[in-house]
């Protein structure tokens, strides 16, 4: 019986290569046995297991390694591009303030102070209160369809 205690001595014996040796014990070989190495059954089990061994074998660690590293760099750009999605840019923001600002005003002096001056002239004071907090809602009205005209153009679904 072919009794070896390591790897070098039943590669020299088999001249089969210490790696195949290693995966046929991983892959449970019965000729590895604690510290010993049966030859005689370890090459009959070879032979039995061809398939079994090419279809599990193992890259190299630095291989491996790499295709870990490339995984993680395009798992990375994949988050960046995702923020970037989820993320305002700042100059369209920008863009859309000035014009909701420039809307705004103008829809505030030509309410406030081209039309209601001329209708509140001659009022109580009831009278031009209530007539202010119409012009109010009026204001608020408008602002809120010219929101929604800017949502529908910028493919924004607005809340009702």
């Amino acid at each position: 019986m072919n009794i070896f205690d390591n790897y070098g001595q039943l590669e020299a014996h088999l001249g089969i290569p210490k790696k195949l040796l290693q995966r046929a014990k991983k892959l449970g070989c019965p000729g590895f046995r604690n510290t010993k190495m049966y030859a005689d059954q370890i090459a009959p089990w070879l032979e039995q297991n061809k398939k079994l061994i090419e279809t599990t074998q193992t890259e190299p660690t630095e291989k491996l390694k790499r295709k870990e590293l490339e995984n993680k760099i395009i798992l990375q750009e994949l988050k960046i591009e995702e923020e970037r999605r989820n993320t305002i840019n700042v100059k369209v923001l920008d863009e859309f303030i000035t014009g909701f600002g420039i809307q705004l005003g103008a829809t505030l002096k030509s309410k406030i102070v081209k039309e209601l001056p001329p209708r509140v002239v001659g009022l109580n004071e009831e009278k031009a209160t209530e007539l202010c907090k119409e012009y109010y809602n009026n204001i608020i009205i408008d602002i809120s369809r010219d929101l929604k005209e800017w949502a529908k153009q910028d493919g924004i679904k607005s809340e009702e």
